[in-house]
């Protein structure tokens, strides 16, 4: 694909047309571009070994027309570079952050009826204010093909042309593309620089193959079409080119390959993703590249961070600000300045760009979703096409103006105006999220429902500085002189800080406590290369495999391997110890295979919009699900051919049907808001919901009529709880929604706290800055207390905690466990108020292996036979455990089915012989069997005998048969096939089990599910009364002895009567710990 036009090669010079323009009118800039050419910038030039010694011929202007296009070519020399292409950086001055487009922040572009994608992905454009990539300007992300052709005369309006004419001669400019060449096929490629002016010279995975006069005038060589032989994939590409007085600037990189002709280099025709968390995937595919850390994509190497600013819960979707900061929003084609400052967005952010917008793209409409993905749709007539991954459609009306309509899988639905401006949001149950606008700036967001809002403020720059709720609570945001935003003070007043590097790269958050809550580290193309915590240590870091698909990730002290195709879908995943895990995709990137590291394959069958309607497991056995026209699972089958089936109203689900035909119903509210009013059981167990003016539940009756009440404050935060019995229950809060405090028994005929011990029982919580429980107070004083270190690790726990005095005081105050980690953030040492540590090693998966008890230096000393007892754990490739030592060096042995369930398990396992159960002491092996949907059906023992479990329809246990034989009656000779029975009613309750002596008990029920009568074999009754709180009250045992059970005013057992009216007495503190026990001959025992 040729991608060269007029308009197209007039993108650099428009680019060098700004970059010079801030030149001439920065002093500072300027300066350094008069500074003469002088050796010792030559000399901090990048090292990169040539080919072939090439130069500058004395007659530039010969070479400037010249196109080398010799009839044979010659082979390129590979000669490789100690360093992967450095730029370098003057002395006494730092060089900003070069940002490049690591993605476009839109996500997909089919490609499977397209030829293979080639040419270049991902390159950045970085220029430099003298000839030797010395002098940094600027960096910036580059979507063209490298093809210019520019004259500068005295009438040019071109402003670098009028710089390059008042330097001296010899000073000029350079710049730096650098990014990865998808190559298509296996073969041979023949590169040419082309056209020429003045100096140009090209790499690919670190070894020059061409150069033109870069090194003049030192040589006279001028380029020749070099050949390479390449892989299919992704190779690693950097084309130099220089320009110096007189003032012209043109170049043509060009190439062929074995299955096309000679052209200008392309950009590549490849799909653009980017990971997307689970809040977006509604509208897309979530499953095609990884993350890790806080996190960054693996391949793109972008940065995302999300904080929730204020949240409101509401009949619909909860109403919530989410700021999110992307470094592709800074580095990629669309770079946000608005409505945060530069790299962040806010979830009601949501528009389309039409081609004919900013950033927009010839015949496509783009949905700018919560997070910031941009999710293609392309025009064909009047239609719009989704492309691969996205599980949406997107329609319009005929009508003038139009009114589009975006509709998730699931039936979540965006409703737009005619210039892509978001006006509803419709849930799957279809209430409403409305927003207002106030001179193009989104003012208001209410859910129509509860009616409750939030307001969104703006300074002069269409900058967000506000959000409040209807109860004040406020989020203020500011920015610094660079337009990025600084602090944002939460709803307690307290600020956050972030502070950036390079151009706007979000490097440093600091809580409202002063603490780090993490670094992020780029390189020179703008991808996440390392994040730290508060302290320093690494949480994740990441190496970009040069012009390949591959991502090295070291996290939480292992190292994984990402391989990603070229199409930039993660397609393997490589352990440390070299276990691969392989992934699949089907052409609309939904996966469709997993293979494990011990080869062992899942498959997923699914619909163009994501669906899964067959999930086909290692062994063959197949799930299959089955949708109705709005999306909605209607049946499920499972490997048996068992079926259960749904039945909806539009998306609320009205009946679901089980394999015996036992049906459960579900009715909504009449009021529209599609609300659950009633539940009925199969066996007619019926429950009843109410809701308030504002969606939220405030009561639930049960079949007996007892009614649990709720009651909520203006912004739909729980505030009371009523059970069946009147006692209620006070729940306060901090502006962040923390629970501050819970009182239980609450009651106004006193305001005191312990009440009579019973009533106004309160706790209490604390929280440091970031939000962190850091104290509990229950209603006596008694304090428990959690301490953080700088990375927010919990680093020891004090009960009962007194700061004036020491630990362990009196064996009753400050009880203190502390927790250890190592440099990867594990947990390694715990050690207990006492001294006594237990301490963990990991592998380099980060498994446990080692656990040593009593830890000392981690040597057993037989002289101190309680010290350093370690236990061991190895595992297989895909982290089962195979081996368990135990501290007496006994091991047991396990074995796992393709499906990793445990098959056997071998204990005291020994090498010595191979003879099962060996002394009765060694060998001592388990044996296990399943169905075809994972139950298990026999277990064998060490010894051959075999207990067979089944199953109903319903995956009930209706028979376990111990000491197996098929060759014999049940019940021979008292030994062999005892078999236990169970039966069930429709609700599922075991009604009845019969013993291998036929003997039966039986089970009767009340209508709320709870045992009211046991039957044994020999027909005696123990039956069981209840109160109205489901409360125990009465036991009769087949002798008809009663035992009576008597509650006081808040719940607790205060007195048992058993059958001759003897009388048990209970007391209890104000904690509800039972403190004295008396029994009827009056004898207290109290604790």
């Amino acid at each position: 694909m040729t991608l060269s036009s007029p308009r197209r090669l007039n993108t650099v010079g428009k680019r060098l047309l700004t970059i010079f323009s801030v030149v001439v009118f920065t002093c500072v800039l300027i300066t350094l571009v008069l500074q003469p050419a002088d050796t010792s910038a030559q000399k901090s030039e990048a090292t990169l070994t040539p080919a072939a010694t090439l130069s500058d011929n004395a007659d530039t202007q010969s070479k400037k027309n010249a196109t080398a296009t010799p009839a044979s070519t010659q082979q390129a020399t590979a000669t490789p570079v100690s360093t992967w292409l450095p730029t370098p950086t003057p002395a006494g001055r730092q060089t900003p952050t070069p940002q490049t487009e690591s993605a476009r922040p839109p996500i997909i572009r089919a490609v499977e009826s397209d030829p293979d994608p080639r040419g270049y992905s991902d390159l950045a454009a970085t220029f430099y204010t003298d000839k030797y990539l010395s002098q940094f300007l600027l960096s910036q992300a580059h979507e063209a093909p490298i093809d210019f052709h520019l004259t500068c005369v005295d009438e040019s309006p071109y402003e670098g042309c009028k710089l390059l004419s008042e330097q001296p001669y010899g000073v000029g400019y350079s710049v730096r593309w650098q990014g990865v060449l998808v190559v298509p096929d296996d073969g041979e490629y023949t590169f040419t620089l082309a056209d020429v002016d003045d100096g140009a010279r090209l790499f690919l995975d670190g070894t020059l193959v061409t150069d033109w006069s870069w090194n003049w005038p030192s040589s006279d060589t001028l380029s020749t079409p070099r050949s390479v032989t390449l892989s299919a994939g992704e190779h690693s590409i950097i084309v130099d080119y220089m320009q110096r007085p007189p003032l012209v600037a043109s170049l043509e990189v060009r190439w062929s390959g074995p299955t096309f002709a000679e052209e200008i280099i392309p950009v590549a025709d490849i799909e653009r993703i980017k990971d997307r968390d689970e809040d977006e995937c509604p509208l897309c595919s979530d499953e095609v590249q990884g993350s890790v850390g806080d996190p960054i994509n693996t391949y793109y190497g972008n940065f995302i961070y999300r904080a929730t600013d204020l949240s409101l819960p509401t009949v619909g979707q909860s109403l919530r600000i989410e700021r999110t900061y992307n470094t592709l929003f800074v580095t990629g084609t669309k770079i946000y300045t608005q409505p945060l400052g530069y790299g962040w967005i806010h979830n009601y952010n949501v528009h389309l760009t039409f081609p004919n917008d900013p950033g927009g793209e010839e015949n496509t409409v783009i949905l700018n979703a919560r997070h910031g993905s941009r999710l293609r749709f392309t025009i064909e007539g009047s239609e719009y096409i989704p492309d691969p991954g996205i599980q949406a459609t997107l329609i319009s009306t005929l009508d003038d103006p139009k009114v589009y309509t975006v509709t998730a899988v699931h039936q979540e639905t965006y409703v737009f105006t005619a210039t892509g401006q978001l006006i509803g949001y419709y849930d799957t149950k279809g209430n409403q999220t409305a927003y207002t606008y106030q001179d193009e700036q989104l003012s208001r967001i209410t859910d129509v429902g509860s009616e409750r809002w939030l307001d969104l403020g703006y300074d002069d720059q269409a900058r967000l500085t506000s959000v409040t709720d209807p109860i004040s609570r406020s989020v203020q945001y500011d920015y610094d002189l660079n337009g990025d935003l600084s602090v944002v003070t939460d709803t307690r007043g307290l600020a956050w800080t972030y502070i950036y590097t390079g151009s706007h790269l979000l490097s440093t958050i600091i809580d409202p406590d002063g603490r780090t809550v993490e670094r992020t580290f780029y390189d020179t193309q703008a991808r996440a290369v390392r994040q730290e915590d508060g302290l320093g240590n690494a949480i994740v870091q990441l190496n970009y495999a040069p012009g390949g698909g591959q991502r090295v990730i070291t996290e939480a002290g292992k190292v994984t391997t990402d391989t990603y195709d070229v199409e930039a879908v993660l397609v393997g995943r490589i352990d440390a110890q070299g276990h691969a895990q392989d992934y699949g995709f089907n052409d609309n990137l939904f996966r469709e295979s997993v293979s494990d590291a011990n080869g062992n394959t899942t498959r997923y069958a699914r619909t163009s919009l994501g669906l899964t309607t067959a999930i086909t497991d290692a062994q063959g056995q197949v799930t299959t699900m089955a949708y109705d026209e709005l999306n909605n699972l209607t049946e499920m089958t499972d490997a048996r051919g068992v079926t259960t089936s749904f039945t909806y109203s539009g998306t609320f689900l009205t009946r679901k049907t089980d394999a015996l035909g036992n049906t459960w119903l579900y009715t909504p509210t009449t009021d529209g808001r599609n609300l659950l009013a009633t539940e009925e059981a199969s066996g007619g167990r019926v429950t009843h919901y109410e809701y308030d003016a504002y969606g939220q539940r405030i009561t639930v009756t049960d079949t007996l009529q007892n009614v649990t009440r709720s009651a909520y404050d203006p912004i739909g935060r729980l505030i009371t709880t009523t059970d069946a019995a009147g006692l209620l229950t006070v729940h306060t809060y901090d502006n962040a929604d923390h629970l501050v405090a819970v009182t239980r028994n609450y009651t106004t005929t006193s305001a005191e706290q312990n009440y009579l011990d019973a009533y106004n029982l309160i706790t209490r919580y604390q929280y440091d800055g970031f939000g962190r429980q850091i104290a509990v107070t229950d209603t006596v004083g008694h304090v428990m207390c959690n301490f953080y270190d700088g990375a927010g690790r919990l680093v020891s726990t004090t009960v009962n905690y007194s700061p004036t005095v020491g630990p362990n005081d009196q064996n009753l105050y400050n009880f203190t466990t502390f927790y250890g980690y190592d440099t990867a953030g594990r947990q390694i040492l715990v050690t207990d108020t006492l001294g006594t540590a237990t301490r963990t090693e990991y592998d380099n998966l980060s498994r446990p292996i080692t656990v040593t008890q009593n830890y000392q230096n981690g040597i057993f000393d037989p002289l101190h036979p309680d010290e350093d007892l370690a236990s061991v754990t190895h595992y297989d490739a895909v982290g089962n455990p195979i081996e368990q030592i135990d501290p007496a060096g006994r091991l047991t042995r396990t074995y796992y089915d393709s499906l990793n369930r445990v098959i056997s398990t071998t204990a005291n396992y020994t090498t010595t012989t191979s003879e099962p159960g060996y002394l009765n002491l060694y060998n001592l092996t388990t044996w296990n069997e399943y169905d075809e949907v994972g139950r298990q059906v026999a277990i064998t023992d060490t010894q051959g005998r075999v207990t067979h479990n089944y199953y109903d329809a319903l995956g009930r246990a209706i028979s376990t048969t111990q000491n197996y034989r098929p060759d014999v009656e049940p019940n021979y000779l008292g030994q062999y096939n005892l078999t236990t029975l169970n039966e069930y009613n429709l609700l599922g309750q075991r009604v009845a089990m019969t013993d291998a002596l036929s003997q039966p008990t039986r089970y009767t029920y009340d209508v709320m599910g709870r045992v009211v009568q046991t039957e044994n074999a020999l027909g005696g009754t123990t039956e069981t009364g209840y109160d109205s709180l489901g409360r125990r009250s009465v036991v009769t045992d087949a002798l008809q002895h009663t035992t009576i059970y008597t509650y006081d005013a808040i719940g607790r057992l205060s007195q048992t009567q058993d059958a001759g009216g003897n009388v048990t007495t209970y007391g209890y503190d104000v904690l509800g710990r039972t403190i004295v026990v008396t029994d009827p001959l009056d004898h207290a025992t109290r604790t």
